[in-house]
């Protein structure tokens, strides 16, 4: 085994499992509590000989060197940004996941701490939306700064982001659960015993009655979460992102004409949706209303001042296209120019991952970050059990970052780099070790 018991708490070892269900339970709550789980993971697996080992393994991998060098790129380019250096550090020691992702993808090298980081996730989306359904029926037992309901622990975005995405992981482990080859407990990600020897008739009793309770919970948390998205949070992001993940969910595990048949009618039904639910439609209509205002020349809205940090992000972009304005150049340049006077005159990201990088580290650095996601996308390829869950991820924040900045934000960029690492540490198995 790569690690002991996790009863043997005296270890340093066993400590690793506990800190990584801590971190995953603490990134869709709190900031500081992820930040002291994840230097507690850091430092466990640095000085653990059993996960340095694989170290070189994984280093050699093409998405590790890539992720490597997009970081040693962004420390560079703090050499030709004209930010403060209280600006810059910020920015390097945000993007230092990129550094310490083959770190996590070694975390993850036991099948059954892999499942369970999931359902730690489960576990705490789950709570958010609970708190969050409180909130939109009036019944209110804690003192919450923000009155939106669909702002529990952050705001509506970043919540609709893990919201979809848990949605779809409940939708993935109720798909593994019935599949016939899987003779696991639905809560287990282990093998377990032969369930088709004559002796084991109550073992594959009691197996099959947990396998249904499992199949009946992850339903429930698939509905809730639903329910929590398109009826509760007004994240308009969360609305794309789950018809995405829905789409490719459908894709990937049926057939091609049953699939597009599936497709179809989850459009007709989520259209039924999004007619009965006052939130979303109220979202629809200030679409529109930012539309017609922007039309209108109006850009004080939403939608308008979006375009604004875009067009301000285009512009410092064309400046320095081949190496970018460098590390928190957007930052500085934001408050030197203040580009749009009835906003906040310090802005960090203009609403767009991909402008970010751009008007930062030009073409050049732009180059170094799709590398990392090409390579991404090679090795997701050679997945199997854990192929599903990582074109999800994949796909929500590739499609995502067009209208959010969500690797500069610790919290979505940890959160993408643990799902992902999670998936990929499948290649390192060292479970039967």
């Amino acid at each position: 085994m790569i690690y002991p018991a996790l009863n043997k708490l005296n270890s340093i070892y066993s400590l690793l499992p506990w800190s990584l269900l801590g971190l995953m339970f603490s990134i869709p709550m709190s900031v500081s509590l992820s930040c002291i789980f994840w230097i507690t993971v850091l430092i466990i697996i640095l000085i653990t000989p059993a996960y340095r080992h694989l170290l070189p393994v994984i280093l050699k991998s093409p998405v590790a060197i890539s992720s490597i060098a997009f970081f040693i790129f962004i420390c560079v380019a703090c050499l030709w940004s004209d930010a403060l250096l209280s600006e810059k550090l910020i920015i390097v020691e945000k993007y230092s996941k990129f550094l310490f992702f083959p770190l996590l993808i070694a975390a993850f090298s036991q099948k059954n701490l892999r499942y369970q980081t999931l359902h730690a996730f489960l576990a705490i989306m789950t709570l958010t939306a609970l708190l969050s359904l409180l909130k939109w029926t009036g019944i209110e037992f804690i003192h919450w700064k923000n009155g939106d309901p669909d702002q529990v622990f952050y705001n509506h975005i970043m919540t609709s982001l893990m919201m979809a995405y848990a949605a779809y992981t409940s939708a993935w482990f109720f798909w593994r659960s019935t599949l016939p080859e899987v003779t696991t407990c639905a809560f287990e990600g282990v093998a377990t015993q032969d369930l088709g020897s004559v002796e084991n008739k109550d073992v594959r009793s009691d197996k099959s009655a947990c396998r249904y309770l499992g199949q009946s919970i992850y339903a429930l948390l698939f509905i809730l979460f639903t329910f929590q998205l398109f009826f509760i949070s007004s994240g308009r992001t969360g609305y794309i992102l789950y018809s995405l993940l829905v789409c490719l969910f459908l894709w990937q595990t049926l057939p091609l004409k049953k699939a597009l048949i599936a497709i179809s009618i989850s459009g007709i039904f989520l259209g039924i949706i999004c007619c009965q639910s006052p939130v979303v439609q109220q979202g629809i209509e200030n679409i529109i209303h930012d539309k017609i205002a922007y039309q209108q020349h109006d850009l004080q809205t939403s939608l308008g001042y979006r375009l604004q940090f875009h067009a301000f992000s285009k512009k410092l972009f064309e400046e320095h296209y081949l190496i970018g304005n460098g590390t928190a150049g957007f930052w500085h340049a934001y408050q030197r120019d203040n580009p749009i006077p009835s906003w906040i005159s310090k802005h960090p990201e203009p609403h767009g991952q991909y402008w970010l990088f751009l008007s930062e580290f030009g073409l050049l650095g732009f180059f170094i970050f799709a590398l990392f996601l090409c390579a991404l996308l090679y090795e997701i390829w050679q997945l199997k059990e854990m192929q599903l869950l990582a074109i999800g991820i994949f796909a929500i924040f590739l499609v995502g970052n067009f209208t959010d900045s969500f690797f500069y934000y610790s919290t979505t960029l940890l959160f993408f780099m643990i799902i992902i690492a999670i998936c990929l540490s499948e290649k390192y198995d060292t479970t039967s070790l």
